[in-house]
């Protein structure tokens, strides 16, 4: 008789290390770059105007999240687990949510009339979208979600429905919650700025 309960359950991959030195090098290194961003002047004089920036840097972005969530649920055709589907499903809201934020530009000819208010919530939720998948994972990475081919098309068109709600969601209550960003395009401050003497 096997004395390890653990020899009798269905394994769904290697362990993963979630803080390796690598990742929390990463996060520091993010922390700080916008900790200088939103707190100093330091790097001010290296940002420059770039015309359709957004496009440029958010269509590599959209493009690869949509092929990674398609990669996923077809991953999960063998290995049936939740890892997967959190990481397609998350990642392929993202990519429709980074499409919506470049759509959602004020300044561009083809966008006109949108508000300058609309495009950071999307900024904003893709990432956050990326961490909740990550999350997920992560935690629950290893346990089994059998689904049928059917399911994985209704999820996709789920993730595709949902991003159009929250897209409408988003253009609905952006007169009624603060705005993200403040002139001349900057984010918001989390506390009142001070009033000039």
């Amino acid at each position: 008789m096997n004395a390890d309960p653990s020899a009798d359950r269905p394994r769904f991959g290697p362990e993963t290390t979630v803080f390796s030195p690598i990742v929390i090098f990463v996060v520091l290194a993010g922390l700080v770059y916008e900790a200088v961003l939103l707190f100093t002047k330091l790097l001010a004089g290296y940002r420059f105007p770039i015309p359709y920036a957004v496009p440029i840097f958010d269509t590599p972005f959209a493009l690869v999240g949509l092929g990674v969530a398609y990669l996923c649920l077809e991953r999960h055709r063998l290995r049936h687990d939740v890892q997967s589907v959190a990481l397609g499903a998350t990642l392929g809201l993202t990519g429709l949510l980074a499409l919506a934020h470049i759509f959602a530009q004020p300044d561009y000819p083809g966008t006109p009339g949108v508000h300058a208010g609309v495009a950071p919530y999307f900024f904003a939720l893709t990432y956050l979208g990326g961490f909740a998948g990550i999350a997920l994972s992560t935690h629950y990475g290893r346990r089994p979600l059998p689904l049928t081919d059917r399911a994985r098309y209704g999820l996709a068109l789920g993730l595709l429905v949902l991003a159009v709600v929250i897209v409408a969601v988003v253009v609905q209550i952006r007169p009624i919650v603060p705005s993200f960003v403040m002139p001349p395009g900057r984010w918001t401050p989390p506390t009142p700025a001070p009033a000039d003497p």
